[in-house]
C-alpha cells in the first residue's frame, strides 16, 4: 500500500503518458520502489538487470517528480562517466532529453557532474559515484 506523501508523485505519475507502456514486471517494481523508498521520495535506488528499463523508469519517475516540483531537484547516479554522457553522445543525459521530448515541447533542464563538467544548476544532474 502507497503511503499519502506519495500522493504528489502518485499525482504527476497519472498524467505521464509512457506510464501505461510499462511491462508488467517495471510497473511491479516500479511500485515497489514508491513504496519502499523514504517517506518523502528523498531518495531510493533501482538495481535491476541489463535490458530491464531502468533507464525509462528512471525518465517516468523524473517526469512525474518535476511535473509536480518544478523547482525541485533530482540526482541520478550511474556507475562510469560514460553512462553520464559517452563520446557518442548516446549518455543517460540524451537517454532523458529524447524522452523528454517525446512528450513536451520544452527543453529538460539537466547537466552533468563529473571530474571534467560541474553543471549542477539543472533541475535533474547526472553524475557518478
Amino acid at each position: 500500500m502507497l503511503h499519502t506523501n506519495y500522493t504528489h508523485i502518485i499525482n504527476g505519475l497519472r498524467h505521464i503518458a509512457p506510464l501505461r507502456e510499462l511491462r508488467q514486471a517495471q510497473a511491479d517494481i516500479f511500485t515497489d520502489f514508491l513504496s519502499q523508498s523514504d517517506k518523502n521520495l528523498t531518495k531510493g535506488f533501482f538495481d535491476l538487470a541489463t535490458g530491464f528499463g531502468k533507464t525509462r523508469m528512471m525518465n517516468i519517475l523524473s517526469e512525474a517528480y518535476l511535473s509536480q516540483n518544478p523547482n525541485g531537484r533530482m540526482i541520478v547516479v550511474v556507475p562510469t562517466k560514460a553512462l553520464v554522457c559517452d563520446e557518442n553522445g548516446d549518455g543517460m543525459i540524451k537517454r532523458f532529453k529524447d524522452f523528454h521530448q517525446m512528450y513536451h515541447t520544452e527543453p529538460l533542464s539537466i547537466g552533468a557532474f563529473y571530474s571534467k563538467k560541474k553543471d549542477a544548476k539543472q533541475n535533474i544532474i547526472v553524475t557518478t559515484y
